[in-house]
């Protein structure tokens, strides 16, 4: 899968003109973000439901998913970290947003906003089977990706799906809200030299 990236320019001067001459368009701003940014994560969201109630399993994306941890607390030491269970809750909880700045593949940072998965199970529903590089022998790891890509398709099953599906629109919506923003922060600027 190839990644797209869009760069939107003068968003840190925007905000910062914004913040100090037009707190209502800020606020206008800021919302268009946080809307596109709450409706992938409830998007998001909703694939955990549904992959925990696909066909007659009923908790879980695949059978042998356990669903209760087999150790709760502090891991002992020397012992190998149990494979984490699929717990639907703890999964949809895992999937926020950040509007915080951050570095997108080394290259440039990202303030506009972005969908996080945390949880160690939804990163490997979401991931397992992506990489190429040191693919497991083990029977089990083979079967598991295999069952997981026939159910519910490769890698990219969460958070990327979402972006990967409505990255357009979510691009879009973000590009006009910041070209709205410079509009506004212009006419505040302009007012204030009146």
């Amino acid at each position: 899968m190839a990644q797209q990236h869009v760069i939107l320019t003068g968003m840190h001067e925007t905000i910062a003109g914004l913040k100090k001459f037009d707190k209502n368009n800020l606020a206008k701003f800021n919302k268009i973000i946080n809307n596109e940014l709450r409706q992938a994560k409830q998007a998001a969201q909703a694939l955990v439901v549904e992959a925990s109630t696909h066909g007659d399993l009923q908790n879980s994306p695949l059978s042998n998913w356990k669903t209760k941890p087999t150790l709760i607390g502090p891991q002992p030491r020397g012992k190998k970290r149990d494979f984490p269970s699929w717990d639907p809750g703890q999964v949809i909880q895992g999937i926020s947003t950040s509007k915080a700045e951050g570095k997108v593949l080394g290259d440039y940072t990202t303030s506009a906003g972005s969908l996080i998965n945390k949880s160690a199970a939804g990163y490997i529903f979401e991931l397992a089977g992506r990489s190429t590089r040191k693919v497991s022998s083990d029977p089990r790891s083979v079967a598991f990706k295999k069952n997981l890509e026939k159910r519910f398709g490769p890698a990219s099953r969460l958070v990327y799906k979402i972006v990967d599906r409505d990255r357009i629109r979510i691009e879009m919506a973000f590009y006009y809200a910041l070209e709205q923003a410079k509009i506004d922060l212009q006419r505040a600027l302009e007012t204030q030299k009146n």
